[in-house]
């Protein structure tokens, strides 16, 4: 009978880390971006090591998800000593999800959660947490995994992912930690935008833009200072279509969609 191997930590981590994202017990589409620059690393984004961000009561969450799909894994069909046989991944499919907090919801970017092969895409956990709620959510994903056409599920379940849920912060507290970015402005534009970036802090910011394949076009770092600053981006001779871009303070980064007409 023909079966694939379940990957351990070690080889088969990037195989499947990237499923969490799912994320959903809805069929309905994320809004959500996912983040370009991590296009060339297979697996979920944030990872497991990382984890989700904490949330704090009375504050809106959201936590992006992006997932970077493989293309393909090594499968053993054949007993060992055989090598294993490299199968296309059809699609991973979220069969269920629990331990989210009480008003929490998981929203997928593609339709009934199924992640195809060889695609970035990403997913959304949003909610408020109420008085009562903080502590600690274990969460718990279980999935499908399709390779090969072979049309039967090898099926598995993540347990490492959790959301702190913490007691409420003053308005003082939460503004020491601004970091916003706007969207760019004009959007579309043809020559030049901007985008303005909210900080608590001074210092220096990472801005990159990347193409829809995750290759980067644009790289540099900005100088800001603590409270409102403007990033101007020239589009020079790229191509028309779709961008994103991605400004970064080594802790935080937020990314954006846009576009550059001709």
């Amino acid at each position: 009978m023909m079966k694939t191997n379940k990957p351990n930590p070690a080889n088969m981590k990037k195989l499947l880390l990237f499923i969490a994202l799912g994320l959903s017990a809805s069929v309905a589409s994320a809004q959500c971006t996912p983040d370009m620059s991590v296009a060339g690393d297979a697996g979920i984004h944030p990872d497991s090591a990382t984890n989700f961000m904490p949330a704090y009561v009375g504050t809106p969450y959201n936590q992006v998800v992006t997932a970077v799909v493989p293309a393909d894994t090594c499968a053993q069909i054949l007993p060992l000593p055989f090598p294993c046989t490299t199968l296309s991944f059809d699609y991973i499919e979220v069969t269920s999800v629990t331990g989210l907090p009480t008003g929490f919801t998981f929203t997928c970017a593609p339709a009934n959660c199924q992640f195809m092969g060889n695609t970035i895409d990403c997913a959304i956990i949003s909610g408020t947490a109420q008085p009562g709620q903080e502590g600690v959510y274990p969460l718990v994903f279980n999935l499908d995994a399709y390779v090969g056409g072979l049309g039967v599920p090898n099926s598995f379940t993540l347990t490492y992912y959790r959301i702190v849920v913490n007691p409420a912060v003053g308005t003082i507290e939460l503004s020491q930690d601004a970091f916003a970015v706007s969207q760019n402005q004009p959007n579309p534009f043809d020559e030049s935008t901007l985008i303005e970036l909210e900080t608590s802090v001074s210092g220096l910011v990472q801005f990159e833009v990347f193409n829809l394949i995750g290759q980067p076009v644009h790289t540099r770092t900005v100088s800001v200072q603590k409270g409102k600053n403007q990033i101007r981006f020239e589009a020079g001779d790229l191509p028309a279509g779709t961008y994103m871009y991605k400004v970064s303070d080594g802790k935080r980064s937020t990314t954006k969609r846009m576009v550059v007409t001709r």
